[in-house]
């Protein structure tokens, strides 16, 4: 199970899509734990996943789905543009129907024995990457300051 948690207050997190079905849902607990984050998230509850991601693709978004093992490797992939991210479910990962939808399939590299890592520590990886790619281009004058200069 994967809970939206204090991990979509990165800046570049827009908002989270989740399933009707086969997923947990925004609790009590889950509202606890975001510490009031939830109250400006966007957060959208579908009946159909795969109508959703079509509907994203349509309005330009590029679909990256998570498969352990297989896909291009996280750091080889460019998160800069409008992307949606696809988690799949622990043990099972993502349907067929829902990797169908995907325009690309990116995996993690893990090294040692474990073949996958769960759904929360695979999508903090996975936005962690995709802020690093967007704010690697920015410097910033100093740590207190909230001006930037885009790098030349």
């Amino acid at each position: 199970e994967m809970t939206p948690k204090r991990i979509i207050t990165l800046p570049i997190s827009q908002g989270l899509v989740i399933p009707q079905r086969r997923a947990v849902g925004v609790t009590s607990t889950v509202r606890k734990v975001a510490a009031g984050a939830l109250e400006t998230f966007p957060i959208a509850r579908v009946v159909n996943l795969s109508n959703a991601l079509e509907q994203l693709k349509t309005a330009g978004f590029w679909i990256y789905g998570t498969a352990a093992g297989t896909g291009k490797l996280l750091h080889k992939v460019d998160l800069t543009g409008s992307v949606v991210l696809v988690i799949g479910s622990e043990g099972n990962g993502l349907s067929l129907r829902s990797q169908s939808c995907c325009d690309m399939l990116i995996s993690i590299p893990l090294q040692g024995k474990t073949p996958s890592l769960n759904a929360s520590a695979a999508t903090a990886m996975v936005l962690y990457e995709t802020y690093r790619q967007r704010w690697s281009d920015l410097l910033y004058i100093d740590s207190t300051s909230n001006e930037q200069i885009v790098k030349q």
